[in-house]
């Protein structure tokens, strides 16, 4: 076998492998290492060992070990991968249709992410075929029926928010998928993405869990906003028990309920898609809060709230938290109970404000990329606001013992993505 063959033997292994692949050395079936060193010397093939990566079989990333740690590898090690260089397989007539496997069939690293405008992900959640899961430094796509058509069988392992490299983060969005992941779509849905492609790769940068996690294989420690406001209201429930008390909020969520349509991070910063995420941040927050818990008042110093008012009206969940706070929680702060009522009730009544415009007003359906920073103030002074209430439960003598939940515990862990 000639030094050509051998090269054809490498890059026809790496092209049929079916993952692209490295061949290991010791299939090569060739005792020459004199060969094997000119092509890596004339830069037509390249040597992994797993002094460079865990998994020598992947070209993961897009650093390939330097000439002379290739031949030492090559020499003192006993299993190497061998792959075809780009510049070897751009000389290669490579037939192959579908866009993101061929980048990977010309040698592009596995995991390069690649940026997309946020339209592509926004087909996905408006498509009750698929199902988003979304943790915020990272998502998934997966398709609901199992037995869907080829053309409708997209799935996507792993995609992350990006932001602006440059500019603020919150001034624009795009969405970051691996080029593995997206060469395993059919040809359809590789040209929709495509499509979608954004012209400046620089532009962008993926959030840093999203690399943490998955290319640095670390714990992400931090805590998604939006999850830490759901464990707050589980942990005020918590707290109401332990005082006896009915739990304050009438349901508790979690992130993958389908219930929470709308309760995500925007991608296209349209009016309707803010709305839809008000009304559901009033459905968790505000319309949630539970009346019972307000007519409970078999306690020591705890007093119920009469839920008519003199005229024999209702009186509504934010008046009813109101007077209850102010007829049974005493500040050491002399201005506590005022801060209460400028800080937190002023952003539950904002929520419920907001969400009046979409019930009640016709709207035009703009694009505005300034709802990105509304978007995050008000997730973040929400959080802020339920965080500030339940410090108010916790005061109570008998949750003096509770401890924290770990999610909740460190302020300086819950992040915005």
């Amino acid at each position: 076998m000639n030094r050509q063959e051998i090269l054809d033997k490498i890059t026809n292994y790496y092209l049929t492998s079916g993952d692209f692949n490295g061949i290991a050395n010791k299939n090569i079936g060739y005792n020459s290492l004199h060969d094997l060193e000119e092509l890596i010397l004339e830069d037509k093939i390249f040597v992994l060992s797993q002094r460079d990566d865990i998994n020598i079989f992947i070209h993961r990333f897009d650093k390939i070990p330097s000439k002379e740690k290739q031949l030492n590898a090559l020499q003192n090690e006993s299993l190497v991968a061998l792959y075809p260089t780009k510049e070897h397989l751009a000389t290669v007539n490579i037939v192959e249709e579908k866009p993101f496997t061929k980048m990977l069939a010309q040698g592009v690293e596995q995991l390069r992410i690649l940026y997309f405008n946020v339209d592509i992900l926004q087909m996905y959640y408006d498509n009750p075929l698929y199902r988003i899961s979304d943790y915020g430094y990272r998502g998934r796509i997966d398709v609901v029926d199992p037995d869907a058509d080829e053309l409708h069988s997209e799935y996507i392992k792993d995609f992350g928010v990006a932001y602006p490299s440059k500019n603020p983060i919150d001034s624009d969005r795009a969405i970051g998928v691996f080029l593995r992941d997206l060469s395993k779509l059919n040809y359809e849905a590789q040209c929709k993405w495509r499509g979608c492609l954004l012209r400046d790769q620089n532009e962008f940068v993926i959030n840093k869990g999203f690399v943490d996690n998955l290319i640095c294989c670390k714990w992400v420690k931090e805590v998604w906003v939006f999850d830490a406001l759901l464990e707050e209201l589980k942990f005020i429930n918590i707290l109401c028990k332990n005082i006896g008390l009915p739990p304050l909020f009438s349901k508790e969520y979690d992130m993958n309920e389908n219930a929470l349509i709308g309760y995500r991070i925007l991608l296209i910063p349209s009016k309707k898609n803010y709305y839809e995420f008000v009304t559901a941040l009033e459905k968790i927050v505000v319309n949630n809060i539970n009346y019972k818990f307000f007519e409970f008042g078999k306690l020591h110093y705890i007093l119920p709230i009469e839920r008519k008012k003199e005229d024999g009206s209702l009186k509504g969940s934010l008046v009813l938290l109101e007077e209850w706070i102010d007829t049974n929680y005493f500040s050491s702060n002399p201005q506590g109970q005022q801060a209460f009522k400028e800080y937190i009730m002023s952003t539950l009544r904002e929520i419920r404000k907001i969400r009046q415009t979409p019930a009640h007003e016709m709207y035009s359906n703009q694009h505005d990329k300034s709802l990105y920073c509304k978007q995050n103030e008000l997730i973040n002074e929400t959080y802020q606001s339920i965080n500030q209430l339940r410090f108010i439960f916790q005061c109570h003598p008998a949750n003096k013992n509770v401890v924290t939940p770990n999610k909740l515990a460190d302020e300086g862990n819950i992040v915005l993505y």
